[in-house]
């Protein structure tokens, strides 16, 4: 179902009014006016995703939705983690799978670790394994909130330091709604791990780190 977003939200987020503001009013702001059609992308393996949780639960756990994208080949951590943010912020966590049987043809062709035999098909695997999952977990949202890391923001590596940023943009998709996307940016490189985790002691969140 497509809910039309108010041409006020969208001036709004236009304006960029919430450029300088804190991260908890973005979230209620975005959770108030999108409810219960806005949820929380995470990839349970970074610290961002599990401050931005514990903040929406905080503002208001009624309306605290979380999805994440299972590739199939995520850490045995990663499921633990999940069982605990079920436990102990009695949510559901939305998990979604790539298509079965476009792994099985994926793989029969080109192999498990394909990714690493050039970016064509890196490209290709991560179309299967997270891009056509994640088409389907926004297809009833219309706005989705992240945690993003530094190297996708190039500003904020070049300021290398800890800060949250917050960024919100519109974008048209497939040229029949309007997506809002929340984006809460964490600015963090390995000198900044210490500081995030502070953070995220602070508001009690539950976490889990994966070492590359």
């Amino acid at each position: 179902m497509t809910v039309a977003i108010p041409r006020s939200v969208i001036d709004t987020v236009l304006s960029r009014a919430f450029d300088d503001k804190p991260a908890e009013e973005i979230l209620r702001w975005g959770l108030d006016t999108f409810a219960p059609r806005i949820a929380l992308s995470a990839s349970f393996g970074s610290p961002e995703g599990m401050v931005l949780l514990d903040m929406m639960h905080n503002i208001d756990p009624a309306k605290t939705r979380v999805f994440t994208i299972d590739t199939g080949r995520l850490h045995q951590e990663t499921y633990d983690l999940m069982d605990r943010v079920r436990t102990r912020y009695e949510v559901e966590v939305e998990v979604y799978f790539p298509k079965p049987e476009a792994v099985q043809a994926m793989v029969r062709e080109h192999g498990l670790n394909l990714f690493y035999d050039s970016a064509d098909l890196r490209k290709k695997c991560c179309g299967v394994r997270k891009v056509e999952p994640l088409e389907r977990a926004l297809a009833d949202l219309d706005a989705w909130i992240a945690g993003l890391r530094p190297e996708q923001f190039i500003r904020a590596v070049q300021q290398n330091e800890f800060a949250q940023a917050l960024r919100i943009t519109v974008q048209d998709v497939a040229n029949v709604r309007r997506q809002v996307h929340v984006l809460v940016q964490a600015a963090i490189d390995d000198a900044d791990k210490t500081e995030v985790t502070e953070v995220a002691t602070r508001t009690s969140a539950t976490l889990h780190l994966v070492e590359a």
